[in-house]
């Protein structure tokens, strides 16, 4: 999905630049996670949405960050000439255009595509062959010699290897793999992999979408490619697979669909949780450098890759000033150049010391992201808040990855937030950790 999120944000950007939004009323069709990149977007250049069109059931209605979807003739008809429809969508935008012109849309300025596919122009067949060709040279550069296969982890995000570590050595052992590679997009992903004990890591960045697209391409004639993205087949491609439309749908949620379509695993198969390799007396110089008390130290962290409708930093201000009061010491996990919640001290810890830093530390409280899944396994109290409005393909963020129903940490308290809900959120979260 990263090229298609790179190509998004950059053709809004252009739209913006351009001026080609200017004096509109701008409808978004297609309420997708895709869409959120744009509108952050247009967020960021001081466009506010006139409306989100979707043709989905299970979208129509129900808010998507901060919008109701609507279906896209309520919004369209009768044809406004100041509407400007910006189209989202990296596998249905030509249908979309071809809805759009039954309803009286065709052609710039009114319909923008954010998303193009292939065929709409030769620049644009032009990038695939390219991309076809650069997925072929780096898949020859990866495996060598080597007999395979090639396991790509084409996300970026953390959770999603932590997952592949709990299942990844009994795939291997079940289908007696031998000599293999693993290719994961950054360094962070090849640090998850390390700690599950996964071996013959490579990071790859850019080219993993494009290897997964070539061996889609020669319909694995000459390759041999597995994909671990919980919407594959192992040996299916990326990112139109179909398998990726069961998300969510009665109860498939992040886990399950590692477990059962990914690795082809039944029930019975237990996680491999990894082996901790922190250091006791690292972890406790580094609490007592921070001044944080073990047992009664609550860890906040408001940053996630995937989210954009966060809780605001008034409400993780209120949280903890609340928490202060009430005896705690607070600090905010930051990595790179994320800052702290004001009022709390900024801690950096390591991958590999994260589980024992929050055993030592006693309370965790942050939105659904990867550090979740890699803190699953900790003792300490953990309160994992999710977007109330946000929505996974079939299921709501928090049916597809409750880290309870993953049975990852059937002890967490997880909760759903709204904009607006400040104040009853932090009274609940201080009476949970009370």
């Amino acid at each position: 999905m990263a090229s298609h999120v790179e190509d998004a944000r950059r053709r809004t950007r252009r739209l913006v630049a351009g001026g080609a939004l200017e004096g509109r009323k701008v409808v978004l069709f297609g309420a997708s996670l895709l869409s959120e990149h744009v509108k952050d977007e247009l967020d960021r250049a001081g466009i506010t949405l006139h409306a989100v069109i979707d043709n989905s059931p299970d979208k129509v209605g129900r808010p998507w960050a901060g919008v109701s979807v609507e279906r896209p003739d309520a919004v369209l008809l009768p044809p406004d000439p100041h509407l400007v429809v910006l189209v989202v969508s990296a596998v249905f935008a030509e249908e979309m255009l071809a809805q759009l012109a039954g309803l009286g849309y065709t052609g710039e300025p009114q319909v923008q595509v954010v998303t193009p596919p292939a065929g709409l122009s030769a620049r644009a067949f032009g990038s695939r062959v390219w991309r076809l060709w650069r997925g072929r040279r780096a898949y020859r550069r990866l495996m060598g010699r080597r007999p395979g296969p090639l396991f790509v982890a084409p996300y970026e995000g953390t959770g999603d290897l932590h997952l592949i570590g709990l299942f990844f050595a009994e795939y291997v052992r079940r289908n007696g793999i031998g000599d293999h590679v693993v290719a994961v997009p950054n360094r962070a992903c090849a640090r998850i992999a390390a700690m599950a004990g996964i071996a013959s890591v490579v990071v790859a960045p850019a080219v993993l979408n494009d290897i997964v697209g070539y061996a889609r391409f020669v319909n694995g004639r000459g390759t041999d490619v597995v994909v671990l993205n919980d919407g594959c087949w192992p040996s299916d491609g990326w990112p139109s697979e179909r398998t990726q439309w069961l998300r969510g749908y009665r109860g498939l949620d992040f886990e399950k669909m590692f477990r059962h379509f990914v690795f082809g695993l039944d029930a019975s198969v237990p996680h491999a949780s990894p082996a901790s390799a922190a250091d006791p007396d690292a972890v406790t110089e580094l609490m007592g450098r921070h001044g944080l008390e073990p047992g009664r130290t609550v860890v906040l962290a408001p940053y996630a890759n995937t989210l954009f409708e966060r809780p605001d930093p008034a409400f993780w201000e209120q949280a903890a000033q609340a928490l202060t009061e009430r005896g705690f010491t607070v600090c905010t996990n930051c990595a790179g150049d994320e800052q702290p919640v004001r009022g709390t001290v900024a801690v950096a810890v390591p991958f590999e010391s994260m589980v024992a830093f929050m055993d030592r530390a006693g309370f965790f409280v942050g939105v659904r992201s990867g550090l979740c899944d890699v803190i699953s396994g900790s003792s300490c109290r953990k309160i994992v808040l999710y977007d109330a409005d946000g929505r996974f393909y079939k299921a709501s963020f928090r049916e597809y990855f409750s880290l309870r129903s993953m049975g990852l940490s059937p002890d967490a308290v997880e909760l759903e937030y709204r904009r607006g809900d400040q104040a009853s959120l932090v009274a609940t979260i201080t009476r949970e950790l009370a």
